[in-house]
């Protein structure tokens, strides 16, 4: 017994001392305060409420225990078995945090080991910390940066790291300052009156907040408090009612500035949200990011109506235009760009009007003027422009400014800039608001006025044969122009070129040509030069864009599928420069698997400024260039200026060969010098040319008819096209008809092909009942007429013997379902009305395909570019898709929209579509009217 007892005192003699150790370890075990900092410094980043990887959060303590998609994260009291300790230490892969974040040390990890062990103990009702525990580093200056300004009337917001300072603008009298601010100030704006302020800011990793100050008191009156982490931007609506936030913890929040309740969130960026932005009605938000996007949100609910992502790097700033129609972004990737504000409804897009390369950094910040005519920009650099918001035209650029600029604002006299040492800095800009601005782009044509007759091209007096020695100045050949000359490149073993030189007045224009003679294998090159020997130029290109070619190389023949980097933000009628070459942007990629088509969007592709086609290389840089004269100058923007010469190796529209064409301004009165040489150094006995010199002679021929001798079915549409061939820069419209059919088949027309057009096709019709002559020859003419100089020229050609063929298995009809009305075009009872269809530049409207299946039950495709016929150039479908416009067999209608560049000028065209299949029927014609432009 006596043993029994003392054994029953041990145990619990033992059972006290646990207790009492336990009860002393535990006044030393770590506390959820003491953890948190660390959960919150290494993981979550990439585990929180908004990026909860794995569906894992540790951002609060409930998450922590609610573990993610592999289960619970944790179990108390237990470290060795919890799953966040083992990959910590890399028992459990994939490790965590990854290999290149940066990683707790061994001593943390053993405190949060410990913690788990003693039961991982809660808050204890405390709240979130509103402090880092960092080590506190004394600043080597009294005078912090500024990080954000602002101007009210006659104020001046000056904010840094933890105070706001007052200022009366232009005084001398020292500022007042607002104190209790936590963070860093990064954003201010005045509420109308001059009574409060609002700035963002907040404790990085901790949370955001937007204060607001009452300026009468110099004391913070609330405090709109709904980030994780800090507050980039506010923004206040135009009516004062609602304030904006936007933060590093990628969500933006509405508030009333009434109340400290938020009215909605906005969820859907995928990194920093840097600034926002209200429109004119309150009704929409806008926010740039870094995720490379701009979004449209609906205040009302926060439904997002629109994403923008053109951008190609992080957007640090966005606003909007003061009359509300359009907005504007800018940020890492060096650009402006302009949007249409057009969305209200989700789905709704917002279209991409202008984008510009500004600067040669990163741009940080977006202001319109006081008075809304300018906008400024200021980059990484330190540099600021002035600049057109009309047309992104550079106005001015300050020079010689701080490299540490982080702010700045403007009145309606200066601009006032804070740098990161602390210091204010204001500069005059009013000067430049009579600034020459930069020089408008030219038109690619040669010249803009028709010349004179000066002699007829086919008799070239003053015909001559070349003598030699005439490769240099001192020793060319003297011609009076016009003039015509054979020569040969002969020197096989040394760089042969041959000089002629000749007067030409100001103004005047010629057409030079090199051709080889018969059997030659010269492949001739020509260029003009100047009385001093020097090329003559003739015209500048400016590089608004950069780009490169993504997908394959180009042949020098090719007119399709141009994929171009960045091609979203590109334009129809924009001028592509690439390695010498400029090509005229002409139909749009039918999406990401496709690309653009150029100039003239069929056959051999056309090259502008009689540079010549070549092939291009996949990853070759190319530029968007906007053309000015020669001599022009600009800023540096950190992209290249071209001047192009007067020079041509292949003849810009690839109809002579290897033949060299070109066409020349005479920019003053003088003497030149035309040079021909082979283009690969070549010369011998069998390179022989012809070169001539005449005056420009504009003219056109019909080139081709597409559908002779066509076939009709009875009660059907069928084409008739024309190509023509534009001589010496004729560039006029050309009206087309077709004259003396037979009874029974009509031409709906006339059609015009027009200002620099290459082609056009009437709609032939037969009746049912129509029939023909098989023995009479059919005398039928097509007959294609402009007007030049006042004069008229007429050109004819016969369309061949129609036939008529029973009705097709597939008929098709075409009727306008917007802006509709109709118009009668012929007497024929057949012949329904034609149905007319109205579009605005900028605009869209639509239009219905039908078919009727007579025996045809395939798919029924109606092209790609050409989806369809006679369209102005700057007008098309839009809703191709990669495979074209189709109807697929359990289809018989499909809707087409029809999209107007904003540029396009007021015209009519008769358009119709064309099936592929089934004998290729058409559908009837609809009268497509673009109408004049409406001013906003």
């Amino acid at each position: 017994m006596p043993t029994q007892h003392n054994s029953v005192i041990r145990i619990i003699a033992f059972c006290l001392a646990v207790l009492l150790t336990q009860v002393q370890t535990r006044g030393d075990e770590p506390t959820y305060a003491q953890i948190q900092p660390i959960l919150t410094k290494y993981c979550a980043g990439c585990h929180n409420a908004n990026e909860a990887n794995g569906d894992f959060a540790l951002d609060d303590y409930e998450a922590l225990f609610r573990g993610g998609e592999h289960g619970t994260a944790l179990t108390s009291g237990v470290a060795a078995s919890s799953r966040m300790i083992q990959y910590m230490r890399g028992t459990l892969q994939p490790v965590m945090p990854p290999e290149e974040e940066p990683r707790p040390s061994p001593t943390e990890i053993d405190l949060i080991e410990k913690w788990i062990d003693s039961g991982a103990p809660g808050p204890k009702g405390q709240g979130a910390p509103t402090t880092l525990s960092v080590p506190k580093i004394a600043p080597r200056t009294n005078q912090r940066p500024i990080t954000a300004l602002s101007i009210s009337k006659n104020k001046l917001a000056i904010g840094r790291y933890g105070s706001v300072q007052i200022q009366t603008l232009n005084s001398e009298k020292p500022a007042q300052t607002i104190k209790g601010i936590t963070g860093k100030v990064t954003s201010l704006r005045f509420l109308e009156g001059d009574q409060f302020l609002v700035a963002g800011t907040g404790v990085t990793g901790l949370y955001g907040e937007a204060i607001l100050i009452d300026l009468t008191t110099l004391q913070i009156s609330k405090r709109f408090r709904g980030h994780r982490d800090l507050v980039y931007s506010v923004a206040i609506s135009a009516d004062e009612t609602h304030l904006a936030t936007s933060a590093y913890d990628r969500t933006s929040v509405l508030w009333k500035l009434d109340s400290l309740e938020p009215v909605a969130r906005f969820l859907g960026h995928n990194d920093s949200v840097f600034q926002n932005a209200f429109d004119q009605s309150g009704k929409r938000l806008l926010t740039a990011s870094g995720d490379a996007t701009v979004k449209i949100w609906r205040t009302s609910d926060g439904v997002r109506l629109d994403t923008r992502n053109e951008p190609l790097k992080a957007q640090h700033t966005v606003i909007v235009s003061p009359d509300g129609g359009s907005f504007y972004s800018a940020g890492e990737d060096n650009r402006i760009r302009k949007w249409k504000l057009e969305s209200t409804a989700p789905n709704q897009i917002n279209h991409l009007s202008v984008s510009r390369f500004a600067h040669e950094s990163s741009i940080q910040s977006l202001q319109f003027s006081p008075c809304g005519g300018f906008l400024f920009s200021s980059a990484a650099n330190g540099s600021i422009k002035i600049w057109n918001p009309e047309t992104l035209t550079e106005i001015h650029e300050f020079k010689d400014l701080p490299s540490n600029i982080q702010a700045f604002a403007l009145t309606d006299e200066q601009i006032i800039i804070g740098t990161s040492k602390g210091q204010i800095q204001k500069i005059n800009w009013s000067e430049q608001k009579q600034s020459v601005k930069a020089n408008s782009p030219v038109n690619t044509k040669v010249a803009s006025n028709v010349p004179k007759t000066l002699s007829d091209p086919k008799s070239l007096p003053n015909a001559a044969v070349e003598s030699e020695p005439n490769n240099s100045l001192a020793d060319a050949n003297i011609r009076s122009a016009p003039f015509t000359t054979t020569g040969a490149i002969t020197q096989p073993d040394a760089i042969d070129q041959d000089l002629f030189r000749f007067h030409a007045p100001e103004g005047s224009r010629w057409t030079i040509e090199a051709r080889a003679t018969k059997g030659s294998q010269v492949d001739t090159h020509i260029a003009v030069l100047a009385a001093d020997g020097k090329p003559v130029p003739r015209v500048v290109l400016r590089s608004v864009r950069d780009s490169y070619f993504t997908f394959r190389g180009k042949d020098s023949t090719q007119i399709s599928d141009f994929r171009i980097h960045n091609w979203e933000e590109m334009h129809l009628n924009e001028l592509l420069y690439c390695n010498g070459e400029v090509v005229r942007l002409y139909h749009y990629p039918r999406g990401p698997d496709s690309g653009y088509n150029v100039y003239p969007n069929f056959g051999k592709r056309h090259a502008m400024f009689d540079t010549t086609p070549i092939a291009h290389a996949l990853h070759e840089p190319c530029f968007i260039v906007e053309a000015h004269p020669p001599g022009s100058t600009f800023p540096e923007i950190g992209l290249p200026v071209f001047e192009l010469n007067y020079e041509n190796d292949d003849a810009a529209t690839q109809e002579i060969g290897t033949d060299s064409r070109l066409s020349f301004t005479a920019p003053h009165d003088g003497d030149y010098f035309v040079r021909v040489r082979d283009a690969r150094n070549f010369g011998g006995d069998q390179f022989g040319y012809t070169l001539s010199v005449r005056n420009e002679m504009p003219d056109f021929k019909i080139k081709n008819v597409i559908g002779k001798n066509p076939k009709l079915a009875l009660g059907g549409y069928q084409r008739l096209g024309i190509e023509l061939e534009r001589i010496d820069n004729f560039e006029e419209s050309v009206q087309i008809e077709i004259k003396d059919l037979p009874p029974g088949v009509n031409a709906i027309g006339p059609v015009e092909i027009e200002q620099r057009g290459l082609r056009a096709f009437v709609t032939l019709h037969a009746t049912k009942d129509a029939k023909l002559d098989d023995n009479a020859e059919n005398a039928a003419t097509l007959v294609a007429t402009a007007e030049l100089n006042g004069k008229r020229i007429i050109k004819e050609s016969k369309i061949g013997k129609i036939e008529l063929v029973p009705p097709l298995k597939l008929s098709v009809a075409l009727q306008a379902t917007s802006n509709a009305g109709s118009t009668l075009e012929s007497s024929d009872a057949e012949i329904t009305p034609i149905p007319e269809i109205s579009i605005r530049p900028g605009g869209t409207s639509t239009a219905e395909i039908s078919i009727t299946r007579a025996g045809h039950q395939g798919r029924v495709n109606f092209g790609k570019e050409d989806a369809a016929l006679n369209l102005p150039f700057g007008v098309y479908v839009d809703n191709t898709g990669l495979n074209g416009v189709l109807l697929p067999p359990d289809k018989n209608s499909r809707t087409i929209f029809l999209t107007a560049e904003s540029w396009v000028k007021p015209c009519s065209r008769l358009i119709f579509v064309r099936a592929g299949e089934a004998g290729n029927p058409c559908s009837n014609p609809i009268r497509l009217t673009v109408l004049p432009k409406t001013s906003e």
